[in-house]
C-alpha cells in the first residue's frame, strides 16, 4: 500500500510512499530530511477518515 505524507520539517507532500518496504522511513524530496513515521497511527487516522465520509 502506498501513502501520501507531509514532511514535518518543510510541509512538502511526499506521494505514493511504500512505507512497509522502507521500514516506515523516507527522505523528503524537497528538504532532504530523513523521517520515520508511525505507520499504525497513519492507518488508524485513514480508517477514521474513511468512516466519516
Amino acid at each position: 500500500m502506498s501513502y501520501n505524507i507531509k514532511c514535518p520539517e518543510c510541509g512538502a507532500e511526499q506521494k505514493n510512499l511504500n512505507l512497509e518496504e522502507t521500514e516506515c522511513s523516507y527522505v523528503c524530496s524537497k528538504c532532504g530530511k530523513q523521517t520515520t513515521v508511525d505507520l499504525e497511527k497513519i492507518r488508524k487516522a485513514s480508517l477514521k477518515k474513511e468512516a466519516t465520509n
